[in-house]
């Protein structure tokens, strides 16, 4: 990596900044909107147990909290979409301490020329991406709906057409369409590591991804063989 990443912003990318944390500002006020029809989120009861400030480190501590809670009980991983694609990298840093891994819509694997979304999604986003200032989440949204229209918008226009006639139908629609609303900032760090280590460099995939002091890669998802964990393979 070079010093880019540390400089400040340049005033273009201070500007798309500023337009795009408008736009997460507005796609927020349009979920509050849906949730005043009744269509907000619907929690589960939880309690907060651990937390940490940097994603695999910090959900391999909260791993090993829920264990020592749980009589040994080793929990199970989920994630989806790119929050799937962070649980296997956690996963692959400690497979030991989980008794199985869920990933829904992860991929693991960005290799140029294999995926045309990869592809697309590389050549929208800038060279050198800041460090220095959070990174508004619309930026990546209307990259991914640019890069993949028919899975970002084409597809979901058509689920909302062929939610009409189904009352159930509806409602989860509006709701997931409420999640997908909720706009929030992601720290510049995580978004150049992900945009230059993962989507650029491939890192986990070729197994040279350098987590703390390991390196890993897809080799190093295992879970121990037990009545409630099934050993994964990439």
């Amino acid at each position: 990596m070079t010093d880019r990443s540390n400089s400040p912003p340049s005033f273009e990318t201070a500007l798309r900044h500023q337009q795009f944390s408008a736009i997460d500002t507005f796609r927020r006020m349009q979920g509050n909107v849906l949730e005043t029809f009744g269509f907000g989120p619907v929690e589960s009861r939880y309690r907060v147990i651990a937390s940490g400030s940097y994603c695999a480190e910090a959900v391999t501590v909260c791993l090993a909290a829920i264990a020592s809670g749980s009589h040994g009980t080793k929990p199970t991983l989920m994630g989806h979409s790119l929050g799937g694609t962070l649980a296997a990298i956690c996963a692959a840093t400690a497979p030991a301490s989980i008794g199985g891994l869920v990933l829904l819509g992860s991929p693991l694997c960005f290799r140029p020329d294999e995926s045309p979304f990869r592809d697309a999604l590389v050549s929208l986003l800038p060279e050198a991406v800041s460090e220095s200032e959070p990174y508004p989440g619309s930026i990546l949204s209307h990259a991914s709906a640019a890069a993949s229209p028919d899975t970002f918008v084409w597809s979901r226009l058509t689920d909302a057409f062929l939610s009409l006639a189904d009352e159930r139908a509806r409602d989860i629609h509006a709701r997931v369409e409420r999640w997908a609303l909720d706009e929030v900032a992601l720290p510049g760090k995580l978004v150049r590591e992900i945009v230059e280590l993962l989507y650029r460099e491939n890192r986990f995939c070729r197994g040279t991804l350098k987590v703390g002091e390991q390196i890993i890669g897809p080799e190093n998802l295992s879970a121990p063989h037990s009545p409630s964990s099934t050993r994964l393979t990439s």
